[in-house]
């Protein structure tokens, strides 16, 4: 938890406030840019966690709208990977706040920031659970936009979560789609080129995008692009040249790489088609087995490269002769045809 937060003090002010006279604000959890986080517990003794919107917002009726929409959106994955939400409602002074489920355990962040990078196996097991609750939503025709280590969260249980779905929308919701156009929805670090664009014709590719940024932070204990400035970071998504994982770690095995390479395609169609199609690959690697699609994938531009190379080397003409070649066979036919006159002179004289 961020103690430097700007809101972190506003928050704290709400511990041990009492709500609808049946929940009770134990603790802060977590304070992020539009709601903080509560441990919270009911007067019949369970435990959950309290997600209240900031003061600051509080009066604004389309960012309440947005926040109370979460609690819709994480109900409609029905996914047991997602965090769920029980109940929804306001304070006495008309904030309006969220019911979830209490995760005991971390978030992946605090697990990078502890140990640096994860083993491949542990790598593998939580990019296989976040990606069963992102093809559920994604059946769902609902997007994330979002996806990042902050938002894994890792219990105790030994279960990878994925949570926060307030900046997620519908892709047949083309009403917010053109409201948000122009806007940059995500975190910097984690940001598909598409969502840094503001592009209104967001889709599912935007997500595979950002849980390829997460893996290759998994794998290297950075995201893609790091740096401190903003802008260079943006550049980066949209046009810089990636590091490949395995040279920053070297330990890495060369099918994970080629899975996270290209998930973090700068064009959507030169990335996985779906989060099912990831599945495929990520079930051969957790076999010991090289990733079927991204192999056959690269292997296709390889081929389609020669194809290009001999198109080329058939097409090319022939090149002029220099001007060194040029002057010889002038001088052998002058030669030629100045023998062929003496001879015919002699000829005519006999």
């Amino acid at each position: 938890m961020n103690e430097n937060h700007p809101y972190f003090k506003e928050a704290q002010k709400r511990a041990g406030l009492v709500v609808g006279g049946k929940w009770t604000l134990n603790r802060v959890l977590d304070v992020g840019g539009m709601a903080a986080v509560y441990e919270a517990t009911h007067r019949n003794g369970n435990r959950v966690a309290m997600k209240v919107l900031h003061n600051i917002y509080a009066k604004s009726e389309q960012v309440r709208q947005r926040f109370l929409r979460e609690g819709y959106l994480a109900n409609k994955v029905g996914h047991p990977g997602a965090v769920s939400i029980q109940d929804d409602d306001v304070l006495e002074d008309g904030t309006p706040f969220l019911v979830m489920e209490l995760l005991e355990g971390e978030s992946l962040e605090s697990r990078l920031r502890s140990n640096g990078p994860l083993p491949p196996a542990e790598v593998l097991f939580i990019a296989d659970s976040v990606l069963g609750v992102l093809a559920s939503a994604h059946d769902q025709n609902l997007i994330h936009r979002d996806i990042k280590p902050a938002n894994i969260v890792l219990t105790q249980d030994g279960i990878a979560k994925l949570a926060d779905l307030g900046m997620a929308r519908q892709t047949n919701d083309m009403r917010l789609a053109r409201r948000e156009r122009g806007r940059m929805i995500g975190t910097p670090y984690y940001m598909a080129p598409e969502q840094v664009q503001g592009r209104e014709d967001i889709d599912e590719q935007a997500d595979l995008y950002s849980l390829g940024a997460t893996f290759y932070h998994m794998v290297t204990g950075q995201p893609p692009f790091p740096g401190d400035e903003l802008e260079p970071v943006l550049e980066g998504h949209l046009y810089g040249e990636l590091t490949p994982p395995d040279h920053i770690n070297q330990q890495l095995t060369g099918g994970l790489g080629e899975v996270v390479e290209w998930l973090l395609a700068k064009k959507r169609k030169d990335r996985y088609r779906s989060a099912a199609d990831l599945l495929i690959d990520l079930e051969c690697l957790l076999e010991g087995k090289a990733p079927r699609l991204a192999r056959s994938k690269i292997e296709a531009n390889t081929l389609q490269g020669l194809a290009e190379g001999e198109a080329i080397d058939d097409g090319d003409e022939l090149e002029p002769p220099t001007t060194a070649v040029s002057q010889t066979w002038l001088l052998i036919l002058a030669t030629l045809l100045g023998i062929s006159v003496l001879v015919n002179l002699v000829l005519l004289l006999r």
